[in-house]
C-alpha cells in the first residue's frame, strides 16, 4: 500500500517548495509507493501571506543589520521557541485539520518554521507519524534542532556537524545533498532550452538571477549589460519581482532592445540555464548554490540577504566554489576574467562539481522508502547547551 507523505514549508514559490517538488518527482520518476501532498502556511492567510513577504523581504535587503543580529542569535533562542508555541497552540495554521484530513504516513519539512509547527503538532498528539526534515541551506542555525524530528537530510558534512554541535545526534542525520531537479537526458547541457529562449548557445551566456521572490539589484546589472563591456548574451531571471522586470525590460525598450539581452519571470527549468550558461550571477539561496554546483559553472555571488545566505556564501567561498562580488565593477572584471579561461576560474567549476550532490533526490527517496513504517529505536536528540 503506498505511503503518504505530507511535504510543509513556508510559501510555494519558494527554494523550500523547490526542493520538495524535486523530492515528488523524484518519487514520481522512480515509481516509488508513495502519494504525495504539498502544502505551504502561507496558504492559511491568503491575504496576509503575501503582506508578511514583503515585510521579509524588506528587512533582509534594507534592514539586514538588524536581521543578521537575531538570526540564529542564542540570546533569543528560548524567547522566540516560547512565542511561537503560543501561536502554535492556537493552531493558526489549521495544521491539525490538514493532519486529519490527509493522515499521512510521514511528515515532512523543508523549512525550519515548518518543522517547528509540525514538532509541535507531535508534542500535542495531533501528529503520530515520523517526521523527516530537509536542511535547505549549507549551514544549519539551531532552530532547525528538535528532539521530535526522525531524520534530518543535510548538504554537506559542516551541516551535519552544526546539528549536532545543537544536540542533534550523528546517527540521525544523512548527508545527502540537497534535491535540485531533474536534468532531462535529450538535453545535459541545456543547449536546446536555451536555444529556445532565443540564445545563441555557441555564444557565452550570462545568468543573472535573485531567487524565487528576485531579491538582486537588476537594475544596476542591466546598465552593465547595456552598456557592451562584455563579448557575451545576458539572460536575465527576476522570479516573482515584476517591478523590476518591467523596471528592466523598460531600459530594454529604450535602447531599442537589444537581441544580446533577454528578460523572464519564471522560467521551468533553471538547472538548464545554469548549465548553458557561462557564468552564473545570484544571491546565495540554498537551493540556487545547490543547484549552481550540480551546473558546475562559475558563480558570483552577490551578498544581498544576511543570516543563512551570508553563510552560504563563507561556505562556498572557504572551499573556493564561488566568487563574492560587491559591486557592478568587481562583477564585470570577474566575468571578463572568466570568460577568458582562467585558470583560477577552471578550478573554482571543477571544487564545485567536488561538493555537488546530483543524486540527492534519488537518495532521500530511496532512505524514505526504507524507513518509512519503522519507528526510531532511540530519540534523535540530546540535550544541548543553546
Amino acid at each position: 500500500m503506498a505511503k503518504r507523505i505530507l511535504f510543509l514549508y513556508g510559501a510555494p514559490d519558494s527554494g523550500h517548495a523547490q526542493a520538495a517538488s524535486a523530492l515528488i518527482k523524484r518519487i514520481r520518476l522512480d515509481g516509488a509507493p508513495m502519494v504525495a501532498l504539498t502544502h505551504s502556511l502561507s496558504e492559511s492567510f491568503p491575504r496576509l501571506g503575501p503582506v508578511f513577504t514583503r515585510i521579509y523581504q524588506s528587512l533582509v535587503t534594507h534592514k539586514s543589520g538588524i536581521w543578521d543580529r537575531f538570526y540564529d542569535n542564542a540570546a533569543y533562542h528560548s524567547a522566540v521557541l516560547r512565542i511561537e508555541t503560543q501561536f502554535y497552540g492556537k493552531d493558526i495554521f489549521k495544521i491539525a485539520d490538514l493532519i486529519r484530513g490527509f493522515a499521512p504516513d510521514a511528515m515532512f519539512a523543508t523549512q525550519a518554521w515548518a518543522l517547528r509547527i509540525c514538532a509541535w503538532a507531535k508534542r500535542e498528539h495531533y501528529l503520530r507519524a515520523p517526521l523527516y526534515a530537509l536542511v535547505t541551506d549549507l549551514r544549519a542555525h539551531r532552530y532547525w534542532a528538535l528532539e521530535e524530528t526522525r531524520t534530518y537530510f543535510v548538504a554537506h558534512q559542516e551541516t551535519k556537524e552544526d546539528l549536532e554541535s545543537y544536540g542533534v545526534l550523528p546517527a540521525s542525520i544523512e548527508v545527502t545533498g540537497i534535491p535540485t531537479g531533474a536534468v532531462a537526458a535529450d538535453d545535459p547541457c541545456g543547449a536546446a532550452y536555451v536555444t529556445g529562449l532565443g540564445f545563441d548557445a555557441s555564444r557565452p551566456i550570462v545568468l543573472v538571477m535573485g531567487g524565487s521572490h528576485g531579491l538582486f539589484p537588476y537594475a544596476e546589472v542591466m546598465k552593465c549589460a547595456l552598456g557592451g563591456a562584455l563579448e557575451c548574451q545576458w539572460l536575465f531571471v527576476f522570479g516573482r519581482n515584476a517591478r523590476s522586470l518591467n523596471t528592466c525590460r523598460r531600459m530594454l525598450k529604450t535602447a531599442d532592445g537589444p537581441a544580446h539581452i533577454r528578460c523572464f519571470g519564471f522560467l521551468d527549468d533553471i538547472v538548464a540555464c545554469m548549465r548553458a550558461s557561462k557564468v552564473i550571477v545570484s544571491k546565495a539561496g540554498g537551493l540556487t548554490v545547490s543547484q549552481a554546483l550540480c551546473a558546475g559553472n562559475p558563480i558570483l555571488l552577490w551578498p544581498v540577504i544576511g543570516g543563512q545566505e551570508a553563510r552560504n556564501v563563507d561556505f562556498l567561498i572557504r572551499h573556493n566554489a564561488a566568487y563574492r562580488v560587491g559591486g557592478v565593477k568587481e562583477m564585470v572584471l570577474r566575468i571578463a576574467t572568466i570568460l577568458s579561461g582562467d585558470a583560477d576560474a577552471i578550478r573554482v567549476a571543477a571544487n564545485m562539481r567536488a561538493l555537488a550532490r546530483p543524486d540527492a533526490a534519488k537518495d532521500i527517496v530511496r532512505m524514505l522508502c526504507e524507513g518509512l513504517g519503522e519507528f526510531p529505536k532511540e530519540k534523535s536528540y540530546t540535550p544541548a547547551l543553546f
